[in-house]
């Protein structure tokens, strides 16, 4: 007797799971300022001490839920896999929180989605091919967008002290966060279950980012009565809300799809940064990022139909 393969979530429901998930990490940027001020967070340390607060108290909430899928014996991810993406993840926030002392909001968070970009560059050199014509001109888009915010957005200003370094943490961040969602398929992949795969990842970044900040002297700040509010905010709404909602999309959708949603951040945190911190980008930088988002854009679609058809595919890419 041959019975149909169980159908996937409804393509309804996977856009409300990625909606919910862009409003929520469209949070992070305003919510991380509001904690560099609370606790004088600044620098490399701050951005660090801020990131460990933010796992800590994403895992310690996951953890009774990863538990009690161990004992229902629930497959668990690799613990190698999910060792490197906890590491990715960890680099992702130092660098990214870092780069939003030193230039816009606007500015970072459209570096920082330019996710799928990177996800075309790494098939197209793991497949060994070139990449499709219109998936060529949304790079050429790319690096022209990038090239034009760095050179708009180069001088100190009142919410941007030094651009140019906030523009390459931001980068950096955009990197790390590619290897940390591909590795994150992958682990999905293996057959672990969403809670588990995201409470050892999310525990996995939490261990170095507070071994990090441990060295640095500054994770005492972390239980500050100023802090830890902002921080459990931080750990429950863009983390627990809107990277996990991307993860479990990512298991009924490919990562280029699925990232370019992520292309929506850039605008809800442009507006929450406008609305609470009185920070409004010139003119040069809102129309250099849409032209940068707009290569994006265009490399999703010209990597449609050519990068992970199905999930089996999408786990090559990590």
């Amino acid at each position: 007797m041959i019975t149909a393969e169980p159908k996937g979530p409804s393509p309804r429901r996977v856009a409300a799971v990625l909606a919910l998930g862009v409003a929520a990490i469209a949070c992070a940027a305003p919510l991380i300022r509001q904690t560099q001020t609370a606790g004088a967070l600044y620098g490399l340390s701050g951005a660090v001490t801020i990131a460990a607060g933010r796992m800590v108290f994403a895992a310690v909430v996951l953890l009774p839920a990863a538990l009690s899928a161990r004992r229902r014996r629930e497959k668990q991810p690799p613990w190698r896999l999910a060792l490197l993406a906890g590491i990715a993840l960890a680099l992702h926030f130092s660098t990214w929180i870092s780069s939003l002392q030193y230039t816009t909001m606007a500015a970072s968070t459209v570096i920082v989605t330019s996710n799928p970009v990177w996800v075309a560059v790494i098939d197209a050199i793991q497949r060994r091919r070139l990449p499709s014509r219109l998936t060529s001109l949304g790079l050429t888009v790319c690096m022209a967008g990038a090239l034009a915010l760095a050179w708009s957005n180069n001088a100190p200003s009142a919410h941007a002290s030094a651009p140019l370094l906030g523009n390459s943490l931001a980068l950096l961040g955009a990197w790390s966060a590619t290897a940390y969602y591909l590795m994150g398929r992958q682990a999905q992949s293996s057959g672990a279950s969403l809670t588990s795969m995201a409470t050892w990842i999310y525990a996995s970044a939490a261990l170095v980012l507070a071994a990090l900040s441990a060295a640095t002297g500054s994770i005492q700040r972390i239980g500050q009565p100023g802090v830890w509010p902002w921080l459990l905010a931080l750990a429950l709404v863009p983390q627990l809300v809107g990277h996990t909602s991307f993860h479990w999309a990512m298991k009924h959708r490919s990562a280029t799809a699925v990232t370019s949603v992520i292309l929506l951040e850039p605008i809800g945190a442009t507006a929450l940064g406008f609305v609470f911190f009185s920070e409004s980008p010139e003119i040069s930088t809102l129309l250099s990022g849409g032209v940068l988002l707009l290569g994006v854009w265009l490399t999703t679609l010209g990597e449609r139909g050519r990068v992970e058809e199905s999930p089996s595919r999408a786990v090559d890419q990590g």
